[in-house]
């Protein structure tokens, strides 16, 4: 079993109790699992993501601190701290190529980064409230965000980051971070709401196409939507996860 080692730094990344713990613990070893513990935040850290493709043994995490970490995972070394955000930051994602990084704050602004060089190459900040969570389209074309002023708004990376739609109906204000999503085949947004139920919109038009009335007993904090599998799924403040089947362009529980 390795010993809890600290890890040199740069100026350019070195934060408070920057360290790297890594423990093979004898159970996981069995299994052939090593476990990483990174400690580059010093504050809590709400969210993270790994490329799908592209970019290969990293991930990004944002939190409290304002910062995101861009880290290699077999070296246990931060690439890059990209540092612009005014607010916490609530959501991270990376895009399909794994060379885009999208960040929400609770600064109401979005910002891309540039991953191989770690700067910030568009701001977007005509949020009339705190983003709960950012996502990106399969062909890296729109951006999605959540905020805290009850609506979602599409933005068309290819034009300097203008918003092409508008949602509303959801429920999303100051008290909680509720999430959304791109739904069937990049042409649907899903959302879920502070009144228990699941929004569904048209991309293109931005009308509500259906509500999942009563899904939750409470707040649906989070959705997530398997193109493949045609598969949605929710999570609520009342303690349970729904899944939903796609039943000739409509959902119904399973």
């Amino acid at each position: 079993m390795q010993t809890p080692t600290r890890m040199k730094t740069s100026s350019s990344t070195k934060t408070k109790g920057a360290t790297v713990a890594a423990t093979a613990a004898a159970a996981a070893a069995e299994s052939g699992i090593v476990s990483l513990r990174h400690s580059f935040h010093d504050r809590a850290v709400y969210s993270l993501a790994i490329p799908g493709q592209g970019r290969k043994q990293c991930y990004v995490s944002g939190g409290y601190d304002k910062y995101l970490r861009l880290v290699d995972v077999r070296s246990s070394k931060v690439i890059s701290s990209l540092k612009g955000h005014k607010g916490l930051i609530s959501s991270v994602t990376f895009d399909q190529t794994g060379n885009l990084i999208v960040s929400g704050s609770a600064d109401c602004s979005v910002r891309l980064w540039d991953a191989l060089s770690g700067t910030c190459t568009r701001t977007i900040g005509s949020n009339l409230g705190e983003i709960s969570s950012v996502s990106i389209s399969g062909n890296n074309v729109y951006v999605l965000s959540s905020s805290k002023d009850n609506s979602l708004r599409l933005w068309d990376v290819r034009r300097t980051g203008c918003c092409v739609r508008r949602y509303t109906g959801s429920q999303n204000t100051w008290k909680n971070f509720i999430k959304s999503c791109f739904g069937p085949g990049d042409d649907v947004i899903v959302s879920g709401s502070e009144d228990g139920c699941v929004y569904m919109w048209d991309r293109e038009s931005g009308q509500l196409i259906q509500r999942l009335n009563a899904v939750h007993d409470d707040i649906v904090y989070d959705v997530k939507w398997n193109n493949a599998a045609g598969l949605l799924a929710t999570c609520s403040h009342d303690g349970t996860v729904r899944t939903f089947e796609d039943d000739d362009g409509s959902l119904t529980q399973q």
